[in-house]
């Protein structure tokens, strides 16, 4: 109660009664925030019930994912090994770098940065992109300096149509699957964009497009949870609505091998990267998320996705 009461103090009253929010805890397994996201407020019962909200995920994640196998996801290190077929790009490990051996990986890749990213931290925690990185004993230094085990990673090349929308970050697909008995489904997925940073992040301050996986077009505006709607993005004017992605047909083809790769895991979220030579796996997310593919003005006769994700449950 005390949690619930917390959540109130921060949203506006009107977005509902905290007996209601308890009530579609207990019956949905919505926690409070996929009741103000979800807008349980103004939803019917049977609307309510089509939603995959945190306790129906968290029953997804537990049956298809054991956790004595999880680590090879979260372990950025082991994921570039096992997957090393999908990277699409160069890394080095900085256990036990060498400055020599930092210019060697310099030389080999293009382009004038990096991107560091901290081995177990989820959700971008840790993340910088180091430009500058042919002064490699100022590079050595940083990576001294912060003192932990990462990888370092050459700069995705991002496809000109992605890039032409929003340049200054890799606008990742996330496409959310299911894997189990040597079959693949496709539950919900789509394109972040970014939006004034330099990594697109839905939760700061880029936004999602929902794709057909049928065609692989964009057929709905970008939106986000805080009602903010972008048939066209913000910043470069560019047109959303209506483009097909490219490789589309080769990305479900990558993501349907490498969601056999380990069959102990079979509920993941990919993030994949559109280069000018094709899909590549940026990484695969164990605890694939659920809310970004159920915002408000995506949803056709305000229903959700669990339909689609009670399927998959029963492969």
């Amino acid at each position: 109660m005390r949690i619930l009461k917390q959540y109130f103090k921060q949203l506006n009253q009107e977005e509902g009664n905290i007996f209601d929010v308890i009530w579609c805890s207990v019956r949905y397994g919505a926690s409070p925030n996929n009741y103000y996201e979800f807008g349980f407020k103004n939803l019917s019962p049977s609307q309510r019930a089509t939603y995959v909200t945190n306790r129906f995920s968290e029953k997804m994640i537990r049956k298809f994912n054991n956790p004595k196998y999880v680590d090879i996801f979260e372990d950025k290190t082991r994921f570039a090994e096992n997957f090393s077929e999908f990277f699409g790009r160069k890394w080095i490990s900085t256990e036990q770098l060498t400055i020599d051996k930092l210019q060697e990986f310099t030389d080999s890749i293009k382009g004038d940065r990096v991107i560091y990213k901290p081995v177990g931290n989820a959700q971008g925690q840790g993340i910088q992109i180091l430009d500058g990185i042919h002064d490699v004993k100022k590079l050595f230094e940083i990576i001294n300096d912060l003192n932990e085990s990462a990888i370092v990673e050459e700069w995705i090349q991002q496809h000109p149509d992605m890039s032409r929308i929003y340049p200054d970050a890799i606008n990742c697909l996330r496409i959310i699957t299911a894997h189990s008995n040597g079959k693949t489904m496709f539950l919900a997925g789509g394109v972040t964009w970014g939006n004034g940073k330099q990594i697109a992040n839905a939760s700061a301050s880029g936004f999602v497009s929902p794709v057909d996986f049928e065609t692989g077009i964009l057929q709905k505006p970008g939106a986000d949870f805080y009602g903010h709607v972008y048939k066209m993005h913000p910043l470069t004017g560019e047109s959303i609505v209506g483009i097909k992605l490219p490789f589309w047909k080769e990305t479900i083809a990558m993501l349907e091998k490498a969601a056999a790769k380990i069959p102990q895991i079979g509920y993941v979220g990919w993030d994949v990267a559109i280069t000018p030579d094709g899909p590549i796996i940026i990484e695969g997310n164990t605890t694939p998320g659920y809310k970004y593919y159920q915002i408000p003005i995506h949803m056709i006769d305000k229903c959700g996705n669990k339909n689609t994700y009670l399927k998959a449950f029963c492969m």
